[in-house]
């Protein structure tokens, strides 16, 4: 029998961003397979390669979950997507990560996250 008490696919349900470091961190009480989804703009000072990934635990979220595309004017703003899907424990946390090959500050202009979480 399974003793599940949310529904199977409720957004975002137990998740933390109080502790103020970035990380959204899962406070659940079991196990749960988490679908991530991030929408970010980004603007970059130069011209540049932008990349884009989403951490779980600080590590790459699986396979393909880094996103990458090409500033081609200084100060352009690219808009980017990438997803992840893993398995987190209690006390995971889930963080986005972006990079620019010129080493130059990249400033966020709009950001979405979006967690389905659904039983394991």
């Amino acid at each position: 029998m399974d003793n599940w008490t949310e529904p199977p696919l409720v957004p975002s349900v137990g998740f933390d961003d109080s502790a103020g470091n970035g990380r959204l961190t899962y406070t659940g009480a079991r196990p749960v397979l988490a679908n991530v989804m991030m929408n970010l703009s980004v603007e970059s000072e130069k011209k540049a390669l932008i990349s884009l990934r989403v951490g779980i635990n600080g590590a790459v979220g699986g396979a393909g979950s880094e996103i990458s595309a090409s500033a081609e004017h200084n100060h352009e703003v690219l808009a980017l997507t990438t997803t992840a899907a893993a398995v987190i424990q209690p006390g995971d946390f889930i963080s986005c990560f972006g990079r620019s090959d010129k080493n130059d500050d990249l400033t966020v202009v709009t950001a979405h996250i979006s967690i389905v979480t659904s039983p394991i």
